[in-house]
């Protein structure tokens, strides 16, 4: 089902396709202007038909991207491309034209960051710096599950995560965290700074939010200890 925000129906599989579509993208403004995109109250606004007119579809890039998708005829929203279970037919078609145009705006709009978090890109050109160690990637999603390990016993020391906030109590739809070793059930895990390891062992690993709470030099002393405590015994 829908959820309203700000006078818009937002869908949750919608938004979810559009944040990852726009994930880590930098905008060039000049260049939205000019795919059709309009100012609106301190957003860029972009409505186009779908379907040969059946739909309308009204993307805002705004602090969070959101998007509609409108029946013409019924001025209903369309919601059958939303179910998780449509992979044929026509609501499949609407899902794969919609997927298409997110990919087309980002390619001829924007440029796509290396990773999903800044401070992440920073932290891994640190790492790669002092220890030329460079990210891994051994699932299938490549921008999540990224892993740092040790080059001389492949022991991993960092696994980058995108999960849900909920997942730490957070009200945030999705969190760019780490996960790194720490000393046996340490007293610095708060809950605020540090959380419990949200995928790994909850007593020798920990989890660090990506949101600039904790600056990079306090992150990557505590990765290089985390590396330390990587080494082959």
């Amino acid at each position: 089902m829908p959820r309203v925000r700000s006078g818009l129906f937002v869908y949750t599989y919608l938004v979810m396709k559009i944040e990852e579509a726009f994930s880590g993208v930098t905008w060039n403004k000049e260049k939205l202007l000019a795919y059709g995109f309009k100012e609106a109250e301190g957003t860029l606004c972009y409505q186009t038909p779908v379907k040969e007119g059946m739909f309308l579809l009204t993307i805002v890039l705004g602090k969070t991207p959101t998007s509609r998708l409108i029946d013409q005829e019924t001025g209903d929203p369309y919601v059958l491309h939303l179910l998780p279970h449509t992979t044929s037919g026509f609501a499949a078609e609407i899902r794969n034209d919609l997927d298409a145009l997110y990919l087309d705006i980002v390619a001829k709009c924007g440029e796509k960051a290396k990773y999903p978090s800044p401070q992440l890109e920073r932290l891994f050109q640190m790492t790669e710096k002092e220890f030329n160690e460079r990210p891994d990637y051994p699932f299938a999603n490549k921008e999540e599950g990224i892993v740092l390990r040790r080059e001389d016993n492949k022991k991993w020391y960092l696994i980058f995560l995108h999960p849900k906030g909920s997942a730490l109590g957070l009200e945030k739809e999705r969190v760019n965290l780490i996960d790194i070793r720490i000393e046996k059930d340490s007293p610095e895990i708060d809950g605020e700074r540090i959380y419990p390891a949200y995928h790994m062992n909850k007593h020798s690993w920990c989890t660090i939010v990506l949101d600039d709470q904790m600056g990079d030099e306090e992150l990557f002393a505590r990765i290089t200890k985390s590396r330390e405590m990587a080494m082959k015994k």
